[in-house]
């Protein structure tokens, strides 16, 4: 596949600009307090039958002592977590700006049936993060 039309389908997958009816998306957000030192889970789902499923992308607040886990099927998809601040563009020092940053892209695949689950950890004190996780399932063809 070529770059240009792998930049085309990422940026279909981000858009939402499909022209499939059988995509569902499901958006999810919330604020929440993080608590010290403990993965705690504050969002999980499952891919219902006849459908695979993605997450599309996370925006999140900016806080570099928060760590975000995403649980696939019992396991950590990210090792060590992606640090929220590393993933907002929405800079710490901004105490007058809230909500989240944008848009991130991650496209990570779930089987047919799989489980996720959208985890924060804090390594420093135990502050809010604001959060907006997309997830689309596609329906299987045959």
């Amino acid at each position: 596949m070529s770059e240009i039309t792998g930049s085309r389908i990422l940026d279909r997958i981000m858009s939402g600009d499909y022209k499939n009816s059988d995509i569902e998306e499901k958006l999810y957000a919330d604020n929440e307090a993080t608590v010290l030192d403990v993965v705690s889970t504050v969002e999980e789902g499952t891919v219902p039958d006849g459908y695979e499923g993605m997450i599309v992308s996370i925006a999140v607040s900016s806080n570099d002592k928060v760590i975000m886990y995403l649980d696939r099927d019992g396991k950590q998809y990210y090792d060590n977590g992606l640090n929220c601040g590393a993933l907002s563009n929405i800079g710490e020092e901004e105490s007058e700006v809230y909500g989240v940053g944008s848009e991130v892209f991650l496209g990570v695949r779930i089987k047919e049936k799989g489980k996720w689950k959208l985890q924060f950890k804090s390594t420093l004190l135990t502050p809010t993060i604001s959060w907006r996780l997309r997830v689309r399932h596609f329906k299987k063809k045959g």
